[in-house]
C-alpha cells in the first residue's frame, strides 16, 4: 500500500472513531438530561431516549466503544436509569446496554462493580419471578438475569459478590422453579452451570447451598437436586439437555451427589433410563438430533450404577467398585487386602442453619452415635444463642421434623443429614463475631465451616471425622 493510501485510510479510521465517540457522548448527555430532570419527562422524549439506548447496544459491543462509554461518564446516568422502577421501558433498555458493556470486558466490569449494579439487577430479577408475575416484569427480569450473567461469568469479583451477597444458587433456583418462562429457566440453568458446576469446589458449594428450605410463613423452596430432576423431564429441548448435562457434571465433580439424586421421586437414574428408552424408540432420522443427550444419559446411568458405599457404625468390607464417602473411620488390612470402613463413634456434624429472618450459616457440632436429637438441638442452642424451643431439625430431602427421641444413629444422620431452622433473628449469632474469641465461647461465624450468606469452603475443617451433613468434600 502506498504512503498516500495509508494516510488516507488512517484519516478515515480516525474520523470514524471520532464520530463513534461523539455519538456516545451525545447519548450520555441526553440520558443525563432525562434521568436528572426535575420535571416529568414526556412520552415522546422517553421514547426517543429508549430508541437511542437501543441503538447504543450495538455500538458498545465493540470493546473500544464500551471503554469510551465509561470514560465519558456513561455509567452514572445509565445506572440511574436502570434503577427507575417507574419508567420500566427506559430501565429495560438501560439494562440491555449494561449487558453489552460488561460482556467479556474487565475494564467495564470493574466500572460496573463500583456502582453496585448486581444488587440492583437482582432486585429486578426477584420482581419478575413467579407464575403470576406481569409479562412486562418477567421480560425485564430475563434481561437483568442476562446482564448479571455477563457481569459475573469469568470475572472473579463479580462471581464472588453474587455468590455471597445476592442469593447466588437460591436466586437461580427460584428463576428455574418459580417461573413458567422458558427463557428465564434456560438462562438461569446456563448460568448455574457456568458459575457453579465448572469445577469441584463450585459443585460442592452449589450442592451444599442448594438444599431445600422452609421459612416461617413461606412456601417450601425446592432444592437443587429436586429442580434438576424435574427439568430433566421438561418438554423444552434446550432446558432438558442442559439439566441432564448439569446432573452429569455434578456426579462427575462430586460423586456424593448421588445420595441426593437417589432421594428424589423419580430418581435421576429412573429419569435418565426413561429418556434413553424414548430416544432409542425413535425413528433413526429423528433420533440423530438427540445423540448428545443420549450419550449424557448413558454417562449418568454409568455413574449411578457405580453406587456409593453406605456406612454404618459397624465395620463393613468396602467393595472396590463403590465410591467411599469422606469422614469415615477406615481400617486398611495388609493381610487379605480388604479395606473396612465404618462411621466413627464420635464425629463432627456440620449443617446449614437457617434463621427466620432469611440469614443462614454452616455450623459444626460434635455428635456421638447414641446422642439423642433433643441433646443435639441443645448443642445448636448453645452455639446459636437461641432458646432450644426455637430450634428445629428437619431431614434434608423431605424437610420432615426429626423426633427428639431419635438418636444420631437411628435417624441415620451421617447418611441422610438434616437442616436446622431457628425461629427468630440471627442478630445475636452474627454479632458474636465482633467479640473476643476464647476456647470456651460458642461458635461464631468465623468458627463455622461456611460464612454467612453463600458458603465458602474452609479446608482446615475437613477430613476424617468431619461430616458436612450428607455432603462430603473429599
Amino acid at each position: 500500500m502506498s504512503i498516500e493510501k495509508r494516510e488516507w485510510l488512517q484519516r478515515v479510521m480516525e474520523e470514524l472513531t471520532y464520530d463513534e465517540v461523539e455519538r456516545i457522548k451525545g447519548v450520555v448527555e441526553s440520558l443525563k438530561a432525562v434521568v436528572d430532570s426535575s420535571e416529568p419527562v414526556n412520552e415522546d422524549k422517553l421514547g426517543e431516549m429508549e430508541g437511542m439506548l437501543e441503538d447504543l447496544v450495538d455500538t458498545v459491543e465493540n470493546i473500544d466503544n464500551a471503554k469510551s462509554f465509561a470514560l465519558v461518564g456513561g455509567f452514572p446516568p445509565l445506572v440511574k436509569a436502570m434503577a427507575d422502577k417507574e419508567q420500566i421501558g427506559l430501565a429495560s433498555k438501560a439494562i440491555e446496554v449494561l449487558s453489552a458493556l460488561v460482556q467479556n470486558h474487565p475494564y467495564c466490569q470493574d466500572e460496573a462493580m463500583k456502582f453496585d449494579v448486581i444488587p440492583l439487577l437482582c432486585s429486578w430479577i426477584e420482581q419478575g419471578v413467579g407464575p403470576d408475575t406481569p409479562t412486562v416484569l418477567t421480560k425485564i427480569a430475563v434481561k437483568a438475569l442476562s446482564a448479571v450473567s455477563s457481569l459475573v461469568r469469568g470475572y472473579k469479583p463479580g462471581e464472588t459478590y453474587f455468590k455471597k451477597k445476592c442469593g447466588g444458587i437460591a436466586l437461580l433456583l427460584r428463576c428455574i422453579s418459580a417461573t413458567l418462562n422458558p427463557r428465564m429457566q434456560r438462562k438461569a440453568l446456563f448460568m448455574l452451570r457456568a458459575v457453579y458446576l465448572k469445577d469441584k469446589p463450585g459443585t460442592v458449594l452449589a450442592a451444599t447451598n442448594g438444599l431445600p428450605s422452609k421459612l416461617e410463613g413461606q412456601p417450601r423452596q425446592p432444592g437443587l437436586f429436586e429442580v434438576l430432576c424435574k427439568m430433566c423431564g421438561s418438554d423444552d429441548i434446550d432446558l432438558r439437555e442442559n439439566a441432564f448435562a448439569a446432573c452429569d457434571e455434578m456426579l462427575g465433580h462430586f460423586p456424593n451427589s448421588l445420595l441426593h439424586f437417589n432421594q428424589q421421586s423419580p430418581t435421576l437414574q429412573d429419569v435418565a433410563s426413561r429418556r434413553m428408552k424414548e430416544i432409542r424408540d425413535m425413528e433413526k432420522d429423528k433420533r440423530e438430533q438427540f445423540e448428545e443427550e443420549l450419550k449424557t444419559c448413558l454417562t449418568i446411568l454409568m455413574r449411578c450404577k457405580k453406587g456409593l458405599f453406605h456406612p454404618t457404625y459397624e465395620f463393613q468390607v468396602v467393595d472396590p467398585s463403590l465410591t467411599l464417602p469422606g469422614g469415615l473411620e477406615v481400617n486398611m488390612s495388609f493381610d487379605d487386602g480388604k479395606n473396612k470402613a465404618r462411621i466413627a463413634e464420635s464425629w463432627k456434624f456440620s449443617t446449614k442453619v437457617q434463621w427466620s429472618d432469611g440469614m443462614s450459616d454452616f455450623v459444626a457440632v460434635p455428635v456421638s452415635r447414641h446422642m439423642k436429637i433433643m441433646d443435639l438441638r441443645q448443642l445448636f442452642s448453645d452455639k446459636l444463642f437461641a432458646p432450644v424451643e426455637k430450634i428445629s431439625m428437619r431431614t434434608t430431602a423431605t424437610l420432615e421434623p426429626l423426633s427428639d427421641t431419635d438418636t444420631v444413629e437411628t435417624s441415620d444422620l451421617f447418611n441422610l443429614g438434616a437442616v436446622v431452622n431457628v425461629s427468630g433473628s440471627s442478630v445475636d449469632y452474627f454479632k458474636a463475631s465482633e467479640g473476643p474469641k476464647s476456647s470456651n465461647s460458642p461458635a461464631r461465624p468465623s468458627d463455622s465451616i461456611f460464612q454467612a450468606g453463600e458458603a465458602t469452603t474452609n479446608e482446615n475443617l475437613t477430613g476424617k471425622g468431619v461430616r458436612m451433613s450428607y455432603l462430603d468434600k473429599s
